[in-house]
């Protein structure tokens, strides 16, 4: 006989010699198991617990080598958490939660020269429950600056995301020289 993944092949032969193929298939009954979380992003340092959704009967084994239903992890940085199982015939599966962290990003965008009295739009990042506070005292996401220097303007902001974790990015503004006119000094 012969075994092929989910079936067997088994070769007869009858009384006059025929041999004939009989193939029987099979199921493989690997153990039910599964975690509450496939994947999941939190706030850095948040304390996650990992629960067998399914697994009865089954022997449990987290990362840290401990047993049980449930295990508790302070996630602070991108990664899989790994929990094995097996049943009592020794057949071992495992179940992984991929998990991430909230990073803050801050990013300005917008014109880099200006002519000067121009105003410039500038735009932060956008993300989930970000909040901005920009060098100019403006609170949102897009601002408008207005070039009153001769030679460069730098504006700063800070997204804070809904963890409380704050990235901070620069944007310089310069004024095309070109566009200054000189129109002499004044006499009275």
């Amino acid at each position: 006989f012969t075994v092929e993944d989910d079936e067997v092949t088994v070769k007869v032969r009858d009384v006059c010699g025929t041999i004939k193929d009989f193939t029987i298939p099979i199921e493989l009954n690997a153990p039910e198991f599964d975690l509450n979380i496939d994947e999941d992003t939190v706030c850095p340092d948040t304390e996650v617990e990992f629960i067998v959704a399914k697994g009865d009967g089954l022997n449990i084994e987290w990362p840290d080598g401990s047993t049980g239903t449930t295990y508790k992890k302070i996630i602070n940085e991108k990664g899989e958490v790994i929990c094995k199982a097996t049943d009592d015939c020794g057949t071992e599966v495992a179940d992984t939660a991929k998990m991430d962290i909230f990073i803050p990003e801050a990013e300005i965008t917008g014109n880099a020269t200006a002519c000067r009295y121009d105003e410039v739009d500038l735009q932060a990042n956008e993300g989930d429950g970000f909040k901005y506070k920009w060098s100019t005292g403006e609170t949102t996401k897009d601002i408008q600056v207005d070039v009153v220097s001769d030679d460069q303007i730098t504006v700063t902001v800070e997204v804070t995301n809904h963890c409380g974790d704050v990235a901070t990015d620069e944007h310089t503004i310069t004024v095309d020289e070109s566009s200054v006119v000189f129109a002499g000094d004044d006499e009275t």
